[in-house]
């Protein structure tokens, strides 16, 4: 049954909504306008996909584990402060940061500096368009996705909030020293 889902899979079209407003507009500005995924970046798609995250998985559950909003609070003060602040964190978290704070070998400082000099420059005009064209509708294609939010009533409940959030997290991964 595996191979038959996987060929099945590689005969899906590309979305046809990539070819509808607001994605046609976007495209327009892209170099040689074709936003099509070519076979190999559809296969690592697919790979990764499916590909799971246990050390956030087991933040997920210590949340579960832990009184209402007290896993939320801990993880919040470790992003902000560094897990070091966290009082006595349980080891899910500490795990969790460990992998994360982690700089790869690779990481060039110059560049994420003109990368986040560069998406300061779009602006109010660069936030507009890369939220609300690119980010929440991309997202919103995936049926996956969309399931349990439509499910709970919370594709129309938490909209604000979502675009919010994503808000603050593009400005804070795109702002100088993020």
């Amino acid at each position: 049954m595996g191979s038959k889902m996987a060929s099945n899979w590689q005969k899906l079209p590309n979305p046809p909504q990539l070819r509808e407003f607001p994605f046609n507009v976007f495209a327009r500005f892209l170099p040689g306008r074709d936003i099509r995924a070519t076979a190999e970046q559809r296969e690592s798609f697919r790979r990764f996909a499916h590909a799971g995250d246990p050390l956030a998985d087991a933040v997920v559950a210590m949340f579960a584990r832990l009184p209402v909003g007290q896993g939320r609070r801990m993880f919040e003060t470790a992003i902000e402060e560094g897990i070091d602040a966290v009082e006595n964190p349980p080891e899910e978290l500490v795990a969790f940061f460990e992998q994360i704070d982690a700089r790869p070998y690779w990481l060039d400082d110059k560049k994420l500096e003109l990368a986040a000099r560069v998406s300061m420059r779009t602006g109010v005009v660069g936030l507009g368009l890369a939220l609300p064209g690119l980010a929440l509708t991309g997202g919103y294609l995936s049926s996956r996705a969309d399931k349990p939010l439509v499910g709970t009533g919370n594709l129309q409940a938490m909209a604000p909030r979502r675009l919010n959030e994503t808000a603050q997290w593009l400005i804070d991964v795109t702002s100088p020293a993020a």
